[in-house]
C-alpha cells in the first residue's frame, strides 16, 4: 500500500507532519523494516487489508480476504473473527483493520497480494499511522485541568481483560530514551519540535477507564504541569499508547473539563 492510498482512507497526523517526498521515503523505509523484522512474540498485530476485486460487493470482498488469510493462518480458530472496523467501502475497494500474526501477514503479502496486486493490498499498522488527525493541535490548545485521551483497541484485544493500571505504569515508568524513540516513531517530524518531559506525570495523575469493549479512556490531570510543558506531557503519553500493539488509534478528546480554580488562575 502506498502512503497516498493510506491517507485517502484515514485522517491521521501523518498527512500533516511530513512533505510528500519525506513521507513517501519514510513510509517505504519503515514498512520495509517491519516486514523484515522478526516479531518479538507470536501474537496478533493489526494490519490494514484491502480487497480491490472489481465488480463485486463489499461482503464478497470480505469473504475473499478471509479465505486468503485463513489459507496461511493455521493458528486462527475457526470461530474467531479477524476483522475489525471497516475503513473504506466503495466501488474501487473495501478495506478493514485485521488482527493476525505477523508470519501470517507476511505470507499473505508475499504469496497473495504481491503476486496478484489486482485483488488485495496489505499494510502493517505502524505507530505513525495511529495518531488521529488534530491530536497535536489539541495538545497545544488545552483550556482545562483534565484532558481526556481515547485509545481504541485492536479487534484481538476487544473483550479481553486489559490491566489498565499496568498499562499506565509501563508508559509512565519507561526510560527517557524509550519515550523519545516512541515519540519519533509515532510523530516523525513533530519529534523535532517536542521532546519527552524529563519527569513523567505520576501515574496517580492518570485515571484509566474501559468505556466499552473497544475503547479505553484516560483522564489526565495536568493542573500541576507548567503551561509550556503541557503539549509534550500529553504527546509523550499519546505516543506511548500508539506503541502498544493492542491499540489501533489514539486521540485527545475535544471535550475538556474546566474547574473554577483553573479559570481563576487564568483570569
Amino acid at each position: 500500500m502506498k502512503l497516498c492510498d493510506f491517507n485517502s482512507l484515514v485522517a491521521t497526523e501523518l498527512k500533516n507532519v511530513l512533505t510528500t517526498e519525506e513521507g513517501t521515503s519514510l513510509w517505504f523505509e519503515r514498512t520495509h523494516h517491519f516486514w523484515e523484522e522478526t516479531p518479538p512474540r507470536a501474537i496478533p498485530e493489526t494490519f490494514i487489508l484491502c480487497s480491490v476485486m472489481k465488480n463485486v460487493s463489499g461482503f464478497r470482498r470480505r469473504m475473499d480476504l478471509d479465505s486468503k488469510v485463513r489459507k496461511y493462518g493455521t493458528e486462527i480458530a475457526e470461530s474467531r473473527d479477524i476483522f475489525g472496523d471497516v475503513l473504506y467501502n466503495a466501488a474501487d475497494k473495501t478495506c478493514f483493520y485485521v488482527s493476525i500474526q505477523r508470519k501470517t501477514a507476511q505470507k499473505v503479502a508475499s504469496l497473495e497480494c504481491n503476486i496478484d496486486a489486482s485483488t488485495c493490498l496489505i499494510q502493517p499498522l505502524l505507530p505513525m499511522m495511529k495518531i488521529v488527525d488534530g491530536t497535536v493541535d489539541q495538545a497545544n490548545s488545552i483550556e482545562g485541568n483534565v484532558v481526556t485521551i481515547l485509545a481504541h483497541l485492536s479487534s484481538s484485544a476487544q473483550g479481553r481483560n486489559i490491566h489498565l493500571d499496568q498499562l499506565v505504569s509501563v508508559i509512565q515508568e519507561r526510560p527517557y530514551e524509550d519515550c523519545q524513540e516512541q515519540l519519533m516513531l509515532a510523530l516523525p517530524s513533530s519529534s523535532e519540535k517536542y521532546s519527552c518531559p524529563n519527569e513523567e506525570l505520576p501515574k496517580s495523575f492518570i485515571t484509566p477507564t474501559k468505556i466499552d469493549d473497544s475503547t479505553l479512556q484516560f483522564k489526565v490531570d495536568i493542573k500541576e504541569v507548567e503551561e509550556e510543558n503541557i503539549p509534550e506531557t500529553l504527546l509523550a503519553f499519546v505516543t506511548g499508547l500508539a506503541a502498544r500493539q493492542i491499540i489501533d488509534h489514539v486521540e485527545i478528546d475535544a471535550k475538556y473539563y474546566d474547574d473554577y480554580e483553573y479559570k481563576e488562575k487564568k483570569s
